[in-house]
């Protein structure tokens, strides 16, 4: 691996990243030590000459993680354990619409809010998993080789602890591709009806490039990675992949024909939606939907990679962090608990700190301490 000092590495970040960009990255000025190699295992070393932020502080790495991603509103650790994470970002061009390639690598999980955006995203893990909320569903991937598509809507996301890459691409650059491709499908709509799901056609050879092309960004000399055509040349074919698999994506959601068992799917969650803080009655549930209980399973985990029980869980886990996140002074962590569906607070505290990375206790206090700072502020 090629060792580039620190001023080389922010010299090549700066000459690369235009200032008018709608994602703008910029160089994050290191803690001293910073320029001493720290070993992270799972991902440390890859695109290395392009790194943005490197610490063991994670108020420093907020600050390069929201210039790379500025649509996360949101975004903590999962645990209060000692810290060390990495971000790189290689950018395609100079122009506003340029793709970014970046490279995240942390020792501790990382939880993020992120609000809607244009920008087309796409994630790849090698050794992190991903747990993604959006709405009424939840959905996990994890595995070197996979990618998902990001939908285009607000997201709640986990990232457990190790690598993973990011593909972001303006929407602009992927809609000539459309065009040549025959598909005038609306992007975001795609991406919010398919996005988290890594069973794409066309993603795994996708994520394939991108590993390939990672490898060589980092193992081919900096004259050749630098040079005009170089990034030119591969900013097109990743972009033409990316058209194929949304396109793709885009047939496949128009041959679809409406069906029992399609029909069955909103149904239940409908009524899961409507039941949770209650009662959940399986065999209710089946009939609402119109189908038997083990087809309306088989969707279930053929949709959402979990059952229906599981689902229900986290659907109640999030009702019960969205109460405690916006909780009034005399709100408890029980009557939470129990008006969300929970019957045992030691059980309900367990599956929440799984989930979240912090006990519910710990997010009622922060969020009566956000609330205690906006009333001290607008004070006269």
């Amino acid at each position: 691996m090629r060792q580039c000092s620190q001023e080389a590495r922010t010299a090549a970040a700066a000459d690369w990243l235009p200032t008018n960009h709608p994602d703008s990255l910029r160089p994050v000025q290191w803690p001293a030590g910073a320029g001493k190699k720290r070993k992270i295992d799972g991902g440390d070393g890859m695109l290395d000459r392009f790194v943005i932020v490197r610490s063991s502080s994670f108020d420093e790495f907020r600050v390069g993680g929201r210039v790379f991603t500025p649509e996360v509103s949101r975004f903590e650790p999962a645990a209060r354990e000692a810290f060390k994470g990495q971000i790189a970002a290689f950018t395609f061009g100079k122009a506003s619409d340029s793709v970014i390639l970046g490279s995240a690598v942390t020792s501790v999980g990382v939880l993020a809010r992120m609000e809607p955006i244009e920008t087309v995203r796409v994630l790849l893990p090698t050794s992190a998993a991903f747990r993604i909320q959006g709405g009424r569903w939840t959905r996990e991937f994890a595995g070197f080789g996979r990618a998902a598509l990001m939908p285009a809507r607000g997201l709640d996301g986990q990232a457990g602890a190790g690598h993973f890459l990011e593909v972001r691409m303006p929407r602009s650059r992927l809609a000539g591709a459309m065009d040549l491709l025959e598909c005038n499908a609306e992007i975001g709509a795609v991406l919010d009806r398919f996005g988290c799901d890594p069973r794409l056609d066309g993603l795994r050879l996708f994520a394939e490039h991108v590993h390939h092309l990672v490898a060589s960004i980092d193992q081919e000399p900096a004259a050749l990675v630098d040079f005009d055509r170089f990034r030119s040349a591969h900013e097109q074919i990743l972009v033409l992949r990316l058209a194929r698999v949304i396109a793709a994506a885009a047939r496949h959601s128009r041959q679809r024909g409406p069906s029992r068992g399609g029909v069955a799917l909103p149904r239940a969650m409908e009524f899961i939606h409507a039941h949770a803080e209650g009662d959940v009655d399986l065999a209710a549930l089946a009939r609402f939907a119109g189908v038997s209980l083990r087809t309306l399973q088989f969707r279930f985990r053929s949709e959402f990679d979990k059952t229906i029980v599981q689902y229900v869980r986290d659907h109640r886990l999030a009702l019960a962090r969205d109460r405690l996140e916006r909780a009034d002074p005399e709100a408890t962590v029980t009557g939470i608990a129990v008006a969300t569906g929970f019957s045992h607070l030691g059980e309900f505290s367990r599956l929440y700190r799984q989930r979240y990375g912090e006990l519910p206790r710990e997010t009622l206090q922060r969020a009566r301490a956000g609330k205690a700072r906006s009333w001290s502020g607008d004070r006269p």
